[in-house]
């Protein structure tokens, strides 16, 4: 079972779809969501900057929440963050292995 061990506790959305994501251990990390905008239907809305801009964190830390509906877990967010800098294998691994190294 892969448990979450940080939450989020900011995000200050950037240029374009950039996220600048806080964690509840100090990390700060960098996640784009151009990509999942563009190919779920779900996450669209928020190429339009003002909806982009309400994302919002919620559920005590464990969700990044947009206004259209949509949401994203800490877990994924880290997750892409991960993968966007070259980093699957410890996508991969997070998943085989049961560990978490959450946002």
């Amino acid at each position: 079972m892969v448990t979450q061990t940080a939450r989020l506790t900011a995000v200050v959305t950037g240029p374009g779809l950039a996220l600048v994501v806080t964690c509840t251990d100090g990390r700060v990390v960098l996640v784009d969501l151009s990509e999942l905008a563009a190919r779920l239907k779900a996450f669209s809305p928020l190429e339009d900057a003002r909806e982009f801009a309400a994302a919002r964190v919620a559920d005590s830390g464990r969700t990044l929440d947009c206004s259209c509906g949509a949401s994203l877990d800490s877990d994924r967010l880290q997750e892409i963050a991960l993968e966007q800098v070259g980093l699957e294998e410890n996508v991969r691994f997070r998943r085989n292995e049961g560990s978490s190294e959450a946002c």
